[in-house]
């Protein structure tokens, strides 16, 4: 068995036939590690493997390197365009169903608009509590402390 040691890290090698494998490691395509790191909370995985070696191609690393960056700025940029590019498109559709209503002679009145702006109105609160809802720090660490709370229990 043949060691091979670096700076940050060492692993053992076996032989099995013409081939060398890393003692103690299994080999995974990279978008099956890429989904498995995507889909869970790895909080404590992090705490308690964080120091743990990843052995990858130099290309795929200076692929992964050279990638642009999703940054929390990037999303925001999105969302405004798309919020944007929503209200135009909804003002456009709502547009063409008034000439449409009027071309069939019904005629809409200020109740009918009200019922709408309320109904509008609705959804704007709804979709700040989720939002409010889902930024707050304390579920968080609620989930924070369960998740500790569950790995505890599972040892």
């Amino acid at each position: 068995m043949a060691v091979l040691k670096n700076s940050d890290m060492e692993v053992e090698l076996r032989m099995e036939g013409s081939k060398a494998v890393i003692a103690g490691k299994t080999s995974v395509p990279f978008s099956t590690f890429v989904r498995l790191v995507l889909e869970r909370k790895l909080g404590n995985v992090l705490k308690s493997s964080g120091e743990e070696p990843i052995v990858l191609g130099s290309e795929l690393l200076t692929a992964l390197a050279s990638a642009p960056q999703d940054s929390r700025e990037n999303q925001t940029k999105f969302t405004l365009v798309t919020l944007g590019s929503g209200v135009l498109l909804g003002v456009f559709l709502f547009s063409l169903i008034q000439i449409a209503l009027l071309a069939f002679g019904i005629a809409s009145g200020v109740r009918d608009y009200g019922v709408v702006a309320g109904i509008l109105a609705g959804l704007v609160v709804l979709v700040l509590i989720l939002e409010r809802l889902k930024r707050r720090k304390k579920a968080d660490k609620i989930t924070e402390a369960m998740e500790r709370l569950t790995s505890l229990f599972s040892k």
